[in-house]
């Protein structure tokens, strides 16, 4: 298994990886007594697991292993997700193999769900970017600079999946199936907190979100977190937040779309519409 995975990485290094990844090499040896034993060189340093075979991601931040997981899945054409990527540094050692198909690579290999598992918790980074690969949900990115790039050309450029193959978890993950709206929710304009994540999903700083924070509270006369269409305009003459002619032609016409559905907007549709990230 690691050699398949050493192959991958080698590939992952030729695309420019900032960083580049090794696997260590593994070996199968027999005792004299007849027992076979599964050995590799020991890696000194401090010990990681960035993340497993059933969606779970570490909390540290790193971007390259998550990186080269999901370049793993775009670079076999959708035909095997590399897991379990964990090691020193990047000297990963000990991964797993999904395979669409769930054949081969052990009991840990769970097939086309544990890639879904993967992509259900896999944030798109700066490496993701870098590399070229679809992107799924970006992490610490300007949002709107990425879908910029997306109407560009098409799409993000990536590796061509192969004829026959299903559409990329990515883009599934980036349409129909995530609205920025819903996920949002969790923002209140009382408590006012948004993660860094929220912020970038937002293509927003922190000082124009505690802004708006700030005006919204303020018009939201009956305090029920929600805004008529005066009141929307009344935010944006008191925000002082610049916005040339075309960019308010633009906002004022997803307000407009969105009102013909309700009569007023709660916080997170309004972040949505303000940063044209609905």
């Amino acid at each position: 298994m690691q050699s398949a995975c050493q192959s991958i990485a080698q590939a992952f290094n030729g695309r420019g990886a900032i960083k580049p990844v090794k696997f260590a090499d593994a070996y199968m040896i027999t005792r004299d007594d007849g027992t076979m034993l599964a050995v590799e060189p020991y890696i000194s340093g401090d010990y990681k697991k960035y993340n497993n075979n059933f969606g779970y991601v570490s909390h540290e931040g790193r971007n390259t292993p998550q990186a080269f997981s999901h370049f793993s899945y775009e670079h076999s054409n959708h035909r095997m997700l590399i897991v379990d990527v964990q090691g020193v540094g990047d000297v990963y050692t000990d991964p797993q193999i999904h395979t669409a198909d769930g054949n081969g690579f052990g009991g840990g290999n769970l097939g086309q769900e544990g890639i879904d598992k993967f992509f259900k918790t896999h944030w798109c980074n700066p490496i993701c970017l870098y590399m070229g690969l679809p992107i799924c949900r970006p992490k610490l990115l300007h949002f709107i600079t990425l879908k910029t790039k997306a109407k560009e050309s098409g799409t993000v450029a990536g590796p061509t999946p192969a004829s026959g193959q299903p559409q990329s978890q990515c883009a599934q993950s980036a349409g129909e199936g995530f609205k920025l709206s819903e996920y949002l929710t969790h923002i209140h304009p009382v408590s006012g907190c948004a993660t860094e994540q929220d912020l970038a999903l937002l293509g927003m700083r922190n000082d124009q979100f505690e802004r708006l924070v700030q005006v919204f509270n303020t018009i939201d006369s009956n305090k029920d977190g929600a805004l008529d269409r005066s009141e929307v305009l009344h935010v944006v003459d008191a925000s002082n937040l610049q916005m040339d002619a075309k960019d308010l032609q633009e906002f004022m016409q997803r307000l407009d779309a969105a009102l013909s559905k309700t009569e007023k907007l709660g916080f997170a549709q309004f972040l949505c519409i303000w940063t044209g990230n609905e």
